[in-house]
């Protein structure tokens, strides 16, 4: 996954994420709640979490995390 795709896509699951946490609790839907605030964390969670992966991966010189050095340098 190339970077503006997974900011993309964390940008989508906080846009999903926010109505529907003031939905529910506005409404009183506690699923509805927390589905919203799950989405909120995970996309708050994304971005360091493939930062991480590059840090991580840049460290090893084997073959298979090639593909990810060039990753984490676009």
């Amino acid at each position: 996954m190339k970077s503006k795709t997974a900011l993309g896509v964390a940008f989508i699951l906080f846009l999903l994420g926010l109505p529907l946490i003031s939905l529910g609790s506005v409404q009183g839907i506690y699923g509805l709640y927390y589905f919203g605030l799950l989405l909120v964390v995970i996309g708050a969670a994304l971005p360091p979490a493939l930062r991480l992966i590059c840090w991580v991966s840049g460290t090893w010189a084997d073959e298979q995390n090639a593909s990810w050095r060039r990753y984490c340098n676009q």
